[in-house]
């Protein structure tokens, strides 16, 4: 309610990912609440895009780099930063396969 008008706004970040052409790894939380994995590939359809995506452990939630950050920089955002992460092979034992875009 504070924040105005919520579908102008998601709307406005679609709009700006269409286009999006950096590397990026999209990270969802297995144990996510309000974000089942099929959003995130529903977000996607629409787009043209270098995003890769992937889950990481079933005990992470809607906010996984609060709820173990150690995870997050050591199996996902340290092997990206440095190129050496792999799309193709899960974060950790308890993940899903990523899908790449």
């Amino acid at each position: 309610e504070q924040m105005g008008d919520f579908g102008a706004l998601l709307k406005k970040v679609d709009e700006g990912f269409i286009a999006w052409r950096r590397p990026t790894v999209l990270l969802h939380g297995g144990d996510d609440p309000f974000l089942p994995l099929g959003s995130v590939f529903d977000f996607l359809e629409s787009k043209r895009t270098c995003m890769q995506v992937a889950t990481v452990g079933v005990k992470l939630g809607h906010c996984p780099q609060e709820d173990y950050p150690e995870v997050v920089t050591g199996e996902v955002l340290i092997p990206f930063l440095s190129g050496t992460w792999q799309p193709n092979k899960p974060a950790s034992p308890n993940a899903k396969q990523p899908r790449s875009y």
